[in-house]
């Protein structure tokens, strides 16, 4: 009897601790998302292309909606804050007032410095790359050059945590994932 509930309890430590480093990866994701958009929407604006930061905008409003439950749940202090201020950055820009959205990109910033990162870099990269994938092939699908140009920065980002990554052989599964993916963005 004692056996069976030491087991019962160690199976459910062992879920609860792969939600967690699940969670933490889901997190990672998503602040990489928003930064590489944050920077999309930041250039746009710099480059008076109001068009290209608003669709920016929009993507990076939509995506944050979709995920900032899982960063409540979570803990992530900064989720609700965080929302607000990309509704209200697309707001300005929808009504072409882009005189503070600098300011408020760059509190952005600072509130994903304070997302945690995860342990698990190749669950995380992994994520990244699944994301990546999905966005490309949902802006050639719905010819729209905004998820592609996000996609290929998540690549780039995915690269990245793999050349900094100890994990040798996680390294040589997603090269050929990585490689895959340059190929369709030629």
């Amino acid at each position: 009897m004692i056996f069976a509930s030491i087991f019962v309890i160690l199976v459910c430590a062992s879920q609860n601790a792969h939600a967690l480093s699940n969670d933490s990866a889901d997190i990672e994701v998503t602040r990489e998302v928003i930064k590489i958009t944050s920077g999309l929407i930041k250039s746009g604006i710099q480059n008076n292309d109001l068009q290209s930061a608003e669709q920016y905008s929009k993507f990076t409003t939509d995506y944050y909606s979709n995920h900032v439950n899982e960063l409540r749940d979570a803990g992530v202090q900064s989720a609700d804050e965080l929302h607000l201020l990309l509704i209200d950055i697309h707001s300005k820009i929808s009504n072409k007032q882009s005189d503070s959205i600098e300011s408020d990109l760059n509190s952005v910033s600072k509130y994903l410095e304070g997302f945690p990162e995860s342990p698990q870099k190749g669950q995380t990269i992994s994520e990244i790359l699944e994301v990546a994938n999905k966005l490309y092939r949902n802006g050639i699908s719905n010819n729209n050059p905004s998820e592609q140009v996000i996609a290929v920065n998540l690549v780039d980002v995915a690269s990245n945590m793999i050349d900094s990554s100890d994990e040798f052989d996680l390294q040589k599964k997603t090269e050929n994932h990585y490689r895959k993916l340059k190929c369709i963005e030629a």
